[in-house]
């Protein structure tokens, strides 16, 4: 669980956050969302749940939901680095590897031991080059 979120995930949501990661990781991104609509309002926006709902978009190929996901992510959670790692990526699969690097450059120093967030940093630029 993230420190920026503090709450617990307590049954039932907690089932259902379980059983959406295990149809996802089964590749059952239908079964997986079924599971995630079941999780109640007020443990919708924390951090594991958006993740895990992140991924489940992301094996669906939904960039622009992915993307909103990502977006929220930042928004909420600043000090993680998977939301704006996600986000990255989103973008890059949108073909907005331009918008993606903007996004991660002006945060890289705040994550100088997320080695996923430096290597998807690097990345940007050569993907950018590749595109010229």
């Amino acid at each position: 669980m993230s420190s920026e979120c503090p709450t617990e995930i307590l049954p039932p949501d907690s089932m259902h956050l379980s059983a959406a990661t295990g149809w996802m990781q089964l590749g059952n991104t239908d079964e997986a969302l079924v599971d995630l609509d079941k999780i109640s309002d007020q443990h919708r926006g924390h951090y594991e749940v958006l993740h895990i709902e992140w991924h489940i978009h992301a094996q669906r190929k939904a960039w622009e939901r992915c993307a909103e996901l990502g977006g929220y992510m930042v928004e909420q959670y600043p000090n993680s680095s998977a939301g704006w790692i996600n986000q990255a990526n989103s973008l890059f699969y949108l073909n907005r590897s331009h918008d993606a690097y903007q996004l991660l450059e002006p945060v890289a120093e705040r994550f100088p031991k997320t080695k996923l967030f430096l290597i998807t940093l690097l990345v940007m630029p050569v993907s950018l080059e590749m595109l010229i």
